[in-house]
Order: structure tokens, then sequence, then C-alpha cells
């Protein structure tokens, strides 16, 4: 890696996410297919149940499909359809 200017530096690759003005680093939704094959801990959600979750509501159990094995409580996990 090299020093770039702001003036010469222009966008290459995937955006993957941004630092907040507290340097708390978010994920863009651009990263998941880089990311999603080495995520420890994986849910499907079922079809009637997608909605909910998109509109920001919790998943409960009965709209779960699959999980991975042995995913500890309160564990970050990759969400993904069941289609």
């Amino acid at each position: 890696a090299a020093p770039v200017g702001k003036k010469e530096l222009i966008s290459v690759g995937t955006c993957f996410g941004k630092f907040t003005k507290n340097l708390k680093f978010k994920l863009h939704i651009t990263a998941l297919p880089h990311i999603a094959p080495y995520a420890k801990y994986k849910v499907w959600v079922k079809p009637s149940s997608e909605m909910s979750f998109l509109y920001g509501n919790h998943v409960l159990k009965a709209g779960l499909g699959r999980i991975s094995d042995n995913t500890p409580q309160y564990q970050g996990v990759i969400v993904y359809t069941m289609g």
C-alpha cells in the first residue's frame, strides 16, 4: 500500500462500509456476498417472517427455517431467506 492524495484517489472495488463520527465501522449490504462464506453462524428465515424482519422486528422462533449448529445466544449472525 502507498499513500495516495485525495485528488488522485478514485473508488476501486466494492464498498464494505464506512466509519461513523464516533469511529464505529458500519458494514454496507454490498459486503454481504464477500463476508457470508466466512460467517461461522447463519440463520435462515421463513418467507412468512421476512417482511417482519425487514421492518426491524425480531425474528420469533417460529419464523426460523434453519440455524447453524451450536449458535450461542446474542451472537452476530448472517441472515438468509429460505428462497
